[in-house]
């Protein structure tokens, strides 16, 4: 098999009936040259069902904080409705595509992630939130997957060892799956132009030293 391509999306790029289909097109004529492996948010739609059910939304520098209340949300809105619609429309557009979790047959298992120390200073516990267990990931099934001809389409959500649901950050998972997989290339793909600096500019290009400084 060639090394495949792990792609994350931002939520943000796969809403509404027009991009959806747009990107599933996409996605198809993609998959066509090379093994795909997809990986998908959905911060904004997490967002809105939150609201109608009136449970705050907390974040702290970009990372939600996640109750087991939240964690119920981002659970159906991720790996349901997102997940399931994203895979109709790649199917739609004539791809082969599959949704899956990291939780699925030890695709990503994770672990809980430590306190984040914010820009403010402060130690946060990000409750409900896992970090991927990088040596754990069990990758057979994603090559399983891209030599029959599919494109897994993961949501990002997963289990711990122990069965414990976390809600896990996207470009994080992508991170640790395109590692895993020995991935051509890695590519995060949202709204947000690029790695910005201070004052709010996009970085052109970083190397291993400058990312670490970050």
């Amino acid at each position: 098999m060639k090394r495949p391509v792990v792609l994350k999306l931002g939520g943000e790029l796969i809403e509404g009936a027009e991009r959806l289909k747009a990107i599933g097109k996409v996605i198809k004529q993609a998959s066509k040259t090379r093994p795909l492996i997809v990986v998908h948010g959905g911060g904004r739609e997490i967002d809105a069902s939150l609201a109608q059910v009136g449970i705050p939304k907390r974040q702290v520098d970009g990372l939600r904080v996640t109750d087991p209340e939240t964690l119920e949300i981002v659970v159906s809105v991720l790996a349901g409705s997102i997940n399931t619609r994203f895979v109709a429309a790649i199917n739609a557009a004539g791809g082969r595509a599959i949704g899956l979790t990291g939780a699925d047959a030890g695709v990503a298992p994770v672990k809980k992630a430590a306190p984040h120390k914010a820009t403010s200073g402060d130690t946060v516990d990000l409750g409900m939130v896992g970090t991927p267990v990088t040596r754990a990931l069990a990758p057979e099934l994603l090559t399983l997957l891209c030599n029959a001809g599919y494109v897994p389409v993961i949501a990002c959500v997963s289990a711990s060892k122990e069965g414990q649901l976390f809600n896990v950050n996207a470009d994080t998972l992508a991170g640790s799956l395109a590692s895993r997989v020995k991935a051509k290339r890695l590519v995060i793909a949202g709204a947000t132009a690029g790695v910005l600096d201070k004052r709010g500019q996009t970085i052109p290009r970083l190397n291993q030293t400058q990312i670490a400084k970050l």
